[in-house]
């Protein structure tokens, strides 16, 4: 969702619009953040996914735990959907805030649990 982009601005605070039309919504869906250069450290603060897909019932989730990112490393945090019948939408969406002193370092992608396989998604271009 976020490739090295931001130059030298503090943290991340962003909703992206994915498509993720061919997942389903139940499962287990991560975040996962890897700092790829030297120098600075942060934390995700928190982030949400919605699964919206019209005509059924809204599925939402926030995670609100802080998860360290250390310096060169990753961190990824988790969200349990339950419940939430069929495939998720073209346009969900994810709520993003991360708090690192230079966002630059950063790589943030989403990763939906289908059996066997583990997916990242891009966002869709704007």
């Amino acid at each position: 969702m976020s490739n090295q982009v931001g130059g030298p601005a503090d943290h991340i605070d962003q909703t992206y619009t994915v498509n993720l039309s061919s997942e389903d919504r139940d499962g287990v869906w991560r975040l996962r953040v890897r700092d790829a250069d030297a120098g600075d450290v942060g934390y995700i603060n928190n982030w949400g996914l919605t699964l919206d897909v019209p005509g059924q019932a809204l599925c939402t989730n926030t995670n609100n735990t802080d998860v360290p990112i250390p310096d060169m490393n990753t961190a990824a945090s988790t969200l349990l959907f339950s419940g939430c019948v069929g495939k998720a939408s073209a346009t969900s969406t994810v709520e993003v805030h991360i708090v690192h002193t230079f966002r630059g370092d950063l790589v943030v992608v989403l990763f939906a649990r289908t059996a066997p396989r583990t997916h990242p998604y891009p966002p869709i271009p704007q």
